[in-house]
Formats: C-alpha cells, sequence, structure tokens
C-alpha cells in the first residue's frame, strides 16, 4: 500500500541464445488501501452549559481512501449524569450546534456524529463525545424571601432583619443591601427611610416611638447577574417607649435583668458579669456581660493561653457573652480562648480570630475598642430554620440527630453593625448528643446553607465526662447540625479503598459517579480533587475574581475551584488555565495537598535536610519537579502519601477516585478534624 508497481519480463527461447533482456514496463501507482469506511475523533463540546446558550460538537474527519466528507450525520443526547444514565436522544437536534433548552436543565449533554463520505464506502460508526453539564439554569437574577422582624419593639432595643437568599444559577451571596423603614400605621403609611440605617440589624431610637418598622433587602450574587428585586418584610408592631431601667419585657414568671453572674478564668469563678434575662417572641434569651474594667484587672494578671468561659444552665434558646472591643484586644495579646457553654453547646473562639482592629478599621477608626460591644451568641435554630433542615433531611435521606444550633459573632459601635463570619484557623463547637442516640449512629456536621443544602464540615465524637459530643470544626459562622448518612458504593465493596471511599460518600465530600458506584480505579480530573479538597475541610468562598479562561461560571466545579485559589490551595497554569479536566498527577495532587494541610493546622515546615531525607526513600526521587519537592516531602513526612511495592513515589502517574479519598480522609484524621 502506497507503493508503485512496474511488471518486468525476461524472453526466454525454447532453442538457440534461449535467454534475452529483460524488459520493464511503466510504473503505475501508489496502491491504495483497501476500500474502508470514514472515520471521526470527537472533541470536548465547547459553550456554557446553562439553558438558552450554544454548545457546538467538535470532530476530526479521517478517511483512508481520501474520500471527501459527504453529509455526516450528528445527533444529541441527553442524559441524567455523566455515565450516560438515562440516556436520550434529542429530538430535532441534528445540527453540529444545539441550543440548550428547559428540558437540559440538570441534564449531561453529548454529542454523536456519523461520518459519511461523499463516495466509496460511504457511511462509517457513530462516534460520542465525553459527557458534560449538569446543565445550569438560564441566567437570572437572585431572590430574598424576607421573614418577620424579630427583637424587643422598645426605644434602644435591637432588631433583627431576616430572609433567605436563593439563586438558581449558583451564584453566592455577595454584598446584599439593606435598608429599614419607618411608617405611621401597619399599613405602610407615610413609610420613610431610616437615614443610616443599613444592617441586617437596627437599634431603635427615640423617633420611633409610636412608629411601624419594616426591614428591606436588596439580594446581591457574588457573580452572574448581580442584583435582584427588593424584598420588604411585614410591618412590626408599634414601636413602644425606652424600657425604664429595672423593668423586663418578660413575663412575670421570667428571671428578672442585671443579677450578678459568674465567668470563669481558667476554672476560676469570679463574678465580674451580671446576667439579663428576657423573652422575645416566645423566645428565652439570656446576655451575659462582662464588667469589663473589673475582669481585664484580673485578667493582667493571667498566663497567656488562658480560657475565659462564659457559663449559662437555664434552657435559654438565645445565649449572648458581651464584651467591649478593647477586652477583645486584651484577650487576643494574651492568646486567650472565650467559651461560651450551655447545657449542650460550648463555642469556643480564639480572642485573636474576631480581629478586633480590623473590625475597628470597618467601623471607624476613630472610635476607641471600649466603645465597640461585641456580641457573641449561640441560639437554638427557628421554627422556621428547623423546618428547612429537616425538609433538607428528608429530600437527600439524611437523619438529623441535633436540631440546627446557630452560632454569631456582631461587633457594634451606635448603627454601625458588623458580622464576624469568617476566620483564619479552626472553629470548635461542641455539641451534646442526645441520650438514647448511638454515637456511632453520628456521621458528620454540616452546615445549613443559604440555599437550604448542607454542606460538610469536618466532625469527630469525642467524650467529655462521660457524655458524647460532636465536636465540629469551622472556618466560619453560621448555622449547623449533625446527620447520620452511612453511604455504601457498590463498585467499592471489595476494593482496598472500601473504608475511604465510603467515609468520603457519607460525609458529603464525594457523591460517586452515579447510579450507586465510586470508579474507585477511574482516574480523577484536577477539577474532581479541587473539589473534594474543598468540601472535605468545609470551605466557603466569598471572592470570585475570574482567573482561569477555561474555568466558566456554568461548570459544576466553578465555586470549588475559585474557592480553592481564594483560599490558596491551587494557583493554575502559568498560561492563565486551570486545565479542570486534565488528569491530576501524583505531584500536582501533593502540591494541593500541603496547602490544605496547613489550612487544618497541621505541621507543614521542612528543612533542606527533611526534603532530601524524606525524599531519598523512593528510587525515583530525582523525577520529581521542582516546584514539587518541597510539598512532597511534606505530604511523607505526614503520612499522608506512601510510595508504591517497588519503593518509588511516580510522581508524574495520574491519581485514581479511590487514592484521592484516601488522602484526604488521611489528612483529616492526622489533624484531628474528624
Amino acid at each position: 500500500m502506497g507503493k508503485y508497481i512496474a511488471f518486468e519480463v525476461t524472453p526466454v527461447a525454447l532453442t538457440g541464445t534461449t535467454q534475452g533482456t529483460a524488459a520493464l514496463l511503466g510504473w503505475i501507482g501508489y496502491v491504495s488501501p483497501a476500500e474502508a469506511a470514514p472515520t471521526a475523533t470527537v472533541q470536548p463540546i465547547t459553550g456554557i452549559l446553562q439553558v438558552g446558550e450554544t454548545l457546538t460538537g467538535h470532530y476530526t474527519y479521517y478517511d483512508v481512501n481520501n474520500d471527501s466528507q459527504g453529509t455526516s450525520i450528528y445527533k444529541w443526547y441527553r442524559a441524567d449524569d455523566s455515565s450516560s444514565l438515562n440516556k436520550a436522544e434529542i429530538a430535532g437536534a441534528t445540527g453540529i450546534t444545539y441550543i440548550l433548552a428547559s428540558a437540559d436543565l440538570g441534564k449531561y449533554i453529548s454529542f454523536e456524529v456519523t461520518p459519511v463520505a461523499l463516495t466509496g464506502t460511504t457511511q462509517g460508526t457513530a462516534v460520542l463525545s465525553a459527557w458534560a453539564g449538569a446543565v445550569v439554569p438560564a441566567e437570572t437574577a437572585p431572590t430574598a424571601t424576607v421573614q418577620a422582624i424579630t427583637g424587643t419593639l422598645k426605644v434602644g432595643e435591637t432588631l433583627t432583619g431576616h430572609y433567605a437568599y436563593s439563586d438558581a444559577n449558583g451564584d453566592l451571596e455577595g454584598t446584599s443591601t439593606f435598608k429599614w423603614y419607618r411608617s405611621d400605621d401597619g399599613a405602610g403609611l407615610n413609610k420613610a427611610e431610616i437615614a443610616g440605617a443599613n444592617a441586617k440589624t437596627y437599634v431603635l431610637a427615640s423617633a420611633d416611638e409610636g412608629k411601624y418598622i419594616s426591614f428591606e433587602v436588596t439580594p446581591v450574587a457574588a457573580t452572574g447577574t448581580a442584583q435582584g428585586t427588593a424584598a420588604l418584610s411585614p410591618v412590626t408592631a408599634v414601636v413602644g417607649p425606652k424600657q425604664a431601667q429595672g423593668t423586663t419585657t418578660s413575663s412575670p414568671t421570667a428571671d428578672t435583668s442585671d443579677k450578678k453572674a459568674e465567668v470563669l478564668i481558667n476554672n476560676t469563678k469570679v463574678n465580674f458579669a451580671s446576667s439579663e434575662v428576657k423573652e422575645e417572641n416566645g423566645r428565652k434569651k439570656t446576655i451575659i456581660t462582662l464588667d469589663d474594667e473589673k475582669f481585664n484587672v484580673q485578667f493582667s494578671k493571667e498566663k497567656d493561653g488562658s480560657i475565659i468561659t462564659i457559663p449559662v444552665s437555664n434552657n435559654s434558646d438565645i445565649v449572648i457573652g458581651q464584651l467591649n472591643g478593647q477586652t477583645v484586644k486584651n484577650m487576643e495579646d494574651k492568646k486567650a480562648v472565650i467559651e461560651i457553654k450551655t447545657e449542650d453547646v460550648t463555642y469556643s473562639i480564639p480572642a485573636e480570630d474576631i480581629n478586633i482592629d480590623s473590625i475597628s478599621e470597618k467601623i471607624d477608626n476613630k472610635i476607641q475598642l471600649k466603645d465597640i460591644t461585641v456580641n457573641i451568641s449561640v441560639s437554638k435554630s427557628s421554627k422556621e430554620t428547623e423546618a428547612i433542615a429537616e425538609n433538607s433531611s428528608r429530600k437527600n435521606n439524611y437523619q438529623l440527630v441535633v436540631k440546627p444550633v446557630d452560632f454569631e459573632i456582631t461587633c457594634k459601635n451606635g448603627n454601625n453593625i458588623i458580622d464576624v463570619s469568617k476566620f483564619n484557623s479552626y472553629v470548635e463547637r461542641t455539641v451534646a448528643i442526645p441520650a438514647g442516640v448511638d454515637p456511632s449512629r453520628v456521621t458528620t456536621g454540616v452546615v445549613l446553607n443559604k440555599d437550604g443544602t448542607f454542606s460538610h464540615v469536618p466532625t469527630m465524637v469525642k467524650v467529655i465526662d462521660g457524655k458524647y459530643y460532636a465536636k465540629i470544626s469551622s472556618l466560619t459562622n453560621s448555622t449547623y447540625t449533625v446527620i447520620w448518612n452511612p453511604v455504601t458504593f457498590k463498585d467499592a465493596e471489595k476494593h482496598w479503598s472500601k473504608s475511604y471511599v465510603n467515609d468520603a460518600g457519607s460525609r458529603l465530600i464525594d457523591n460517586g459517579t452515579g447510579n450507586g458506584n465510586f470508579a474507585p480505579d477511574k482516574a480523577i480530573t484536577r477539577a474532581e480533587f479541587a473539589s473534594m479538597i474543598v468540601k472535605a475541610l468545609g470551605l466557603t468562598g466569598t471572592n470570585f475574581t475570574a482567573k482561569f479562561s477555561d474555568v466558566q461560571k456554568s461548570d459544576s466545579y466553578y465555586s470549588y475551584i475559585y474557592t480553592a485559589y481564594e483560599y490558596g490551595i491551587l494557583a493554575g497554569y502559568s498560561n492563565g488555565k486551570f486545565g479542570p479536566q486534565d488528569l491530576i498527577t501524583r505531584e500536582q495532587a501533593m502540591t494541593m495537598l500541603a496547602k490544605a494541610m496547613d489550612i487544618a493546622g497541621m505541621d507543614v515546615k521542612v528543612t533542606d535536610a527533611d526534603i532530601s531525607n524524606q525524599l531519598e526513600l523512593f528510587k525515583d526521587s530525582e523525577s520529581i519537579s521542582i516546584y514539587a519537592r518541597q510539598t512532597a516531602a511534606i505530604c511523607v513526612k505526614n503520612g499522608i502519601f506512601d510510595g508504591d511495592t517497588k519503593g518509588r513515589l511516580t510522581p508524574k502517574d495520574s491519581f485514581t477516585r479511590a487514592e484521592s479519598a484516601t488522602v484526604i480522609i488521611k489528612l483529616l484524621k492526622k489533624a484531628e478534624l474528624i
């Protein structure tokens, strides 16, 4: 094939001079292949995976006989997952492009081409592209659903606005805007905006006496169509005069306010606080206020690393520890930890994680720290929030082990209120496992997201004074609960990684590949691995600046990649891309894991000698890229990565889904987060 052919004859006589001279006929050729059908090689679909957007199929046509392409046949398919579950042809989709319809929402899409030649053997075999998905809704603005305002309707008291943020495209909430209004009656007569009231909370002023108050939120997304429509709360009842000193808003049988209260400094009781107990909207609220002056005199004598405990054991629905910013700063300087402790919950916050200096700058850097009121609160969630959590549990076949609990820190000066919702290190919360609940039937703590879904937060069960608690470690404040969610994957039943992959699935770190399978031996992509790390650490991103040209908002892994980028877990390639669908190599995985270990509070310091000593254990250590040598040594030193049976680290090899689940669960355990 591909050669030229000639015929040669040498004449031979029967008698006489028998053989003549060879004669060669002209060359003909070249020889073409046997007739064969054309073939096609498909490339990934391009386009934004969003309803209303256009996808394009791509392929390369080839015909060994050089037959030109005729009218090749195109088809598009939708399926329920990337493993082609319930694959169905899309009627009428016969072009090389396809506009996503509402029926594609949540589905995975694939493009098929059957190559057709103009001549010869005309039709080849159909080939199908990789599945792309899931398809997200058409771009829409975020929405907010407001609930009733809470708080005491008296001048000088604080009201709180409540709302649920939602975005059909999954865009996280950005900086939503708030307004407060006063009206002359419950119907909103002469409604007027209250100047300067632009936070979720508002302190009622003398001008509000006799008025009716409402709260408005305009939802703003961090990405996509940023701003939604303003939503207004129901109007409150009439605002009363300022409560006279010594009186309470509670019923006659409720506790009185301004009682002396004990706090503990390193388990030593001191009477440097007062207690106020009142009822708000049918919920019992206790506020423990430090006598900052007396407290600081005693605290100045204490050693570094002290623990300040504010205990409340009166079955309150809402417990608040209140102190001023200067006291927080004094605690920060001595590396103290503040604890709010109720009958069932302990909230431990290192004072330095409040970052009071940064709060002061945001409010007004001219004010003194002592003029900032810091409220640290632990609350039983509202009935509305409980209902959302229970609905999410039923929908996903989870079992709630405890009722949800709200954790909040606010810093206030006048009407300026700052929420402290993100920390630089893991903050610990312990929640009691109810009596009668088998502690082995506790899987993990979860955070209740604003869209009503759950996300994993690192959690372990521990025994304190003979009682079982779930220790939840998180980098944010929010609403938390604990679930029982045993997951087993069919294809991991006899796999070496069974315990690791089932643990990852149970903890909502990875949902598998569909149809009850995990695909443990399948190589994992960079996007999948980054997503697993973010979910495992319970990270929440807030700043999704466009960084990578190949990571689109419509991609299912979009928020995970940018969250990982925000936390410094990944950096991408030098060409401005991340390569989400590239198979991750072992040395790339080690680089991400070393950053994750640092976030988890593990020891990631290695000397040059450490690097040399750790890596020389492996026969192929010279093949480790320069950029990965330090992070590889960190992973090996901490027992996260091992070599193979031949003594190799194989840094350039791909990494399987089973191996990924294994190293991530190992990391969480060694960091004592699970």
